[in-house]
């Protein structure tokens, strides 16, 4: 039974609903009419004057859901374990469960974690034991080491390949996140931002998942790190991860070519398959071909047809690599409309800044030739930077003359590698076609960055904590909240709902929950739902976690 909410003539009528699979169709099999709230809350108080009433309702699918896949994966149960922590106090599982079900919720701070958790089903579900204060939930992210993080992420991935996940592609890359951070320690770097704040301290992130979207591999360090060195210095660590997802096998690891250094692809070599880019001036014989050559070997999910040429025997850091450049003739025009406009941008700036310096200022320091230079180079996006000659030179009046150029047979030569992708890999018996989607197949690890940037589902910022060791547990969160919210889309995969559908259809699902103030214990009603939401409550078995009363 739920209970249905029916608008009439701007009145609100509730009903009490029985529904059941016919046919293979949701169909409502008994249907009593309760009235409006207030006529409910009448009778109930007719029946007995002594006890009054109270309504309320709680988002419950998504937590639900969530609560499930821990319970699959041992996500909660891993971390208490290893923790080993004295049963005095808060448990660590459950505290950390907490933390990641919270800033899922809106809790991006310990404090607003507590006040959610008063605030939700979960009470009614979790007993904590102790006051639940942002005290107690920071010293318990103080048991979140490194290596207890390597440790639950190795009874992951164990637990991932008992359940029959064996993937054939796993997908590696590198981000960084700004943060306000003053007081720094040894993670937040100035360096290169991927989000355009090179001013603020910056944290690196790693991560590697299955074609499935699931991570199983992450790490935090240092925002100055090149992503070459980074991936150098995890190489062995995620090595030993697949081990655990059931071995190597016929697994190839795809990675861009930011990754790429003599000493990690001769790492990979005879361990790991490979599939990773390179720049295309390394193999411009092969890229300069027209386009006529390029044959059909792909079609995307939006009907955009994919080129390729190939290569073989091609020598690199050692070995020998089967190379593929492939074209995409709607990425190529996406790429010519954004740099004519990057180019447009940099001769506005390049204009303005030279009248601004051909004339000495009245007060103040007078900017020099390198200092005017170095103005101009900034300015300009780095994807057309490359392309500009800038010269700066003293004038009669004190001021400076800027002059700048640019570069046609380089300008030509970038505009032709435009919608262009050069691949190599040593899965020599692959398909051409294969290579190519394996490649573009790395959409994956940046979609699950983008979860992780996103503000609403499992935000990494703003980060609340300052030393090293809580900043890695935070991201560790972070991650695994991720992981249960990536296993709950892959489980109900079946239905055919995006993502983002996906966690709205789950959000609908609510729970009411009907107490008395004197000896009557609550009852848990679920609202009305779609058939969609009748289905997704099926498949997560979300009644066996509702209390028949409390």
């Amino acid at each position: 039974m739920h209970l249905h909410k029916k608008r009439i003539k701007g009145r609100t009528y509730w009903y009490a609903r029985e529904v059941a699979r016919v046919r293979g169709r949701v169909k409502v099999i008994r249907q009593v009419y309760l009235g409006s709230a207030d006529n409910i809350v009448h009778r109930l108080h007719e029946a007995d004057p002594t006890l009054e009433l109270s309504l309320r309702s709680f988002d419950y699918g998504l937590l639900a859901a969530l609560l499930w896949a821990d319970h699959q994966l041992g996500l909660s149960s891993s971390i208490a374990r290893r923790a080993e922590k004295r049963e005095q106090g808060l448990d660590v599982g459950v505290a950390s469960l907490l933390l990641m079900l919270g800033r899922v919720h809106g809790g991006t701070s310990r404090s607003k974690v507590s006040r959610w958790f008063k605030g939700s089903i979960l009470r009614f579900f979790y007993e904590p034991g102790v006051k639940l204060s942002p005290e107690a939930l920071l010293r318990c992210m103080d048991y979140l080491t490194p290596m207890l993080q390597a440790g639950v992420e190795d009874d992951i991935a164990h637990r991932l390949g008992m359940m029959g996940f064996n993937p054939r592609l796993l997908f590696f890359d590198e981000t960084n996140i700004f943060t306000h951070i003053q007081r720094r320690g040894e993670l937040p770097r100035p360096g290169n931002s991927k989000e355009g704040r090179g001013e603020k301290p910056l944290i690196g992130v790693a991560l590697a998942c299955t074609q499935e979207y699931l991570p199983v591999f992450h790490d935090t360090y240092p925002g100055n790190r090149h992503d070459s060195a980074e991936f150098r210095r995890v190489l062995e660590d995620l090595v030993a991860r697949i081990e655990k997802l059931g071995g190597p096998g016929d697994l190839a690891l795809v990675m861009d070519k930011g990754n790429n250094s003599e000493e990690g692809v001769k790492g990979l070599r005879g361990r790991l398959g490979l599939v990773g880019s390179l720049k295309l001036n390394q193999a411009r014989w092969l890229v300069e071909k027209p386009v006529e050559e390029y044959r059909h070997v792909h079609t995307t999910a939006r009907g955009r047809r994919v080129m390729a040429l190939r290569s073989e025997g091609y020598r690199y850091h050692g070995g020998e690599w089967t190379l593929v450049c492939f074209f995409n003739e709607a990425t190529r025009k996406k790429a010519l409309k954004r740099r004519v406009e990057l180019k447009e941008r940099a001769e506005r700036y390049l204009k303005g800044l030279m009248m601004r310096v051909a004339v000495p200022p009245s007060r103040g320091r007078r900017p020099t030739v390198d200092s005017v230079e170095k103005r101009a180079r900034g300015g300009i996006h780095r994807d057309v930077r490359g392309v500009y000659g800038i010269r700066a030179v003293m004038n009669e009046d004190g001021g400076i003359d800027l002059r700048w150029e640019v570069d046609g047979e380089l300008e030509a030569w970038r505009q032709a590698c435009l919608g262009k992708t050069l691949v190599f890999t040593d899965r020599h018996g692959w398909g051409t076609g294969e290579i190519v989607r394996a490649y573009s197949g790395k959409y994956v690890v940046e979609g699950d960055f983008r979860v992780l940037k996103d503000k609403v589902l499992v935000p990494l910022k703003p980060v609340h904590v300052r030393r090293d060791g809580r900043i890695q547990a935070h991201v560790f969160l972070c991650v695994m909240a991720l992981l249960l919210f990536r296993y709950v889309a892959w489980h109900a995969r079946e239905l055919g709902l995006g993502f983002e559908a996906l966690v709205e259809e789950l959000k609908g699902i609510r729970l009411a929950i009907a107490t008395r103030k004197k000896g009557w214990k609550a009852r848990f009603v679920v609202e009305e739902m779609t058939s969609t939401q009748a289905k997704l409550f099926s498949l997560f078995e979300m009644m066996k976690s509702i209390p028949q009363e409390s």
